[in-house]
């Protein structure tokens, strides 16, 4: 995304069915949206991407040696996308954003601190 498409998603309204790969008109194998989650033990990295035309969310503690990734299997509503904490806005997909933008879904952005940053094809741990 970049920070005019950034600014768009101000303008979008507002539609409640659960977004599904079919509702992307780009279903390349990319990062979707990328942030992270407080929990009581600590932060988790919160990363949904597509792949295969599959819609993935996972987090994972990532300060151990060891990762543990966990994933959420079936979505029943547009929220189970969102970490419950912050999304960094110049790593996620304006076109995901746009769609949840549009289904009620508050995207809780940090504010935008990378203007130089390389773009890339996923920006944290895929499940294997």
């Amino acid at each position: 995304m970049n920070k005019n498409d950034y600014k768009k998603l101000e303008l979008v309204k507002a539609d409640n069915r659960v977004i599904s790969p079919d509702d992307l008109k780009n279903k390349s194998d990319r990062t979707l949206l990328y942030g992270y989650s407080t929990y009581a033990y600590g932060n988790l990295t919160w990363h949904v991407y597509i792949k295969d035309e599959v819609i993935h969310t996972i987090w994972y503690d990532n300060t151990e040696e060891e990762i543990t990734i966990c994933e959420l299997p079936n979505y029943i509503n547009n929220k189970q996308y969102i970490p419950n904490k912050r999304l960094y806005p110049e790593y996620c997909d304006f076109e995901f954003c746009e769609l949840l933008k549009q289904r009620g879904i508050q995207l809780p952005f940090s504010q935008w601190t990378n203007d130089n940053m390389e773009e890339k094809q996923y920006y944290a741990l895929l499940n294997k």
